[in-house]
């Protein structure tokens, strides 16, 4: 029974998203050669499980940052400061 339980205290559960913020199918999360596909739920080791809600915080950040009205200028300002069209 004590191994049971040392082996739940290194591993967690992490299901992955079916949908992201705006209704369209979440994406496969790929870290080295495992795939983490959406909808599924899996039992991993805890650094595992870190990267991989790490993955699924960043990409949901990232898609819910594009709804937003307000735009991060500073991040606008050097988009366009290292833009390779820019005229001179």
């Amino acid at each position: 029974m004590a191994m049971k339980d040392e082996v739940k205290q290194s591993q967690e559960y992490i299901a992955i998203p079916t949908e992201d913020p705006l209704g369209f199918p979440f994406p496969t999360i790929r870290i080295n050669l495992q795939e983490f596909a959406p909808g599924q739920t899996y039992l991993l080791e805890k650094e595992l499980a870190f990267s991989v809600k790490d993955r699924i915080r960043a990409y949901t950040r990232g898609i819910t940052r594009q709804m937003q009205a307000n735009r991060d200028m500073r991040a606008v300002r050097i988009a366009d400061n290292n833009s390779p069209n820019e005229i001179k």
